[in-house]
């Protein structure tokens, strides 16, 4: 990860690009945290294609709901919003969360009106207040649970033991 954000600050995004991919493959417990800035090489070297398939073969491979989320946008930006909330949908079946449930609030709450759209506003508050308290993080060692990734655990002091947390409120 370090490496890829070399190359980027060093605007060599193709190259950071690969370095992130080589983090993933390394882990990929950590997608959540190098999606962001491996998207962000791709559309800077202008490799949206080879993103695509990337992140395709990351969904078959990780479970959590990152990858879902960040091809819905690239397919929002390409396609159009139905093919991104027709995609969303479909995945949030197979694999359900709330951030994708947030997601596909968002995603269709401009078609609403009327009461319909204040129910679905008072769903995605209340969508959102559920996550605010959700530690996304948690430490195989000692059970300790954090907002934010750590690389060292700050309870018990081990290395490398935060990792995301999967199910319907996390990852």
């Amino acid at each position: 990860m370090l490496t890829g954000r070399l190359y980027a600050e060093e605007g060599q995004h193709a190259e950071a690009a690969k370095a992130y991919e080589h983090a993933v493959e390394a882990d990929i417990a950590f997608v959540p945290e190098i999606l962001p800035p491996l998207l962000n090489s791709y559309a800077r070297s202008q490799q949206m294609e080879h993103a695509e398939h990337f992140m395709r073969d990351i969904l078959e491979r990780y479970h959590g709901i990152s990858p879902v989320l960040a091809l819905t946008r690239l397919y929002q930006q390409r396609d159009g919003e139905r093919t991104a909330v027709e995609f969303l949908t479909s995945q949030l079946r197979q694999r359900p969360s709330v951030r994708g449930l947030m997601a596909l609030i968002d995603a269709t709450m401009d078609k609403m009106e009327g009461e319909a759209r204040e129910n679905f506003l008072i769903l995605r508050d209340l969508t959102k207040k559920l996550l605010e308290g959700q530690a996304m993080y948690r430490c195989s060692r000692c059970g300790f649970g954090a907002k934010a990734h750590h690389w060292q655990c700050p309870s018990c002091k081990n290395w490398s033991t935060i990792r995301p947390i999967h199910g319907v409120a996390n990852e």
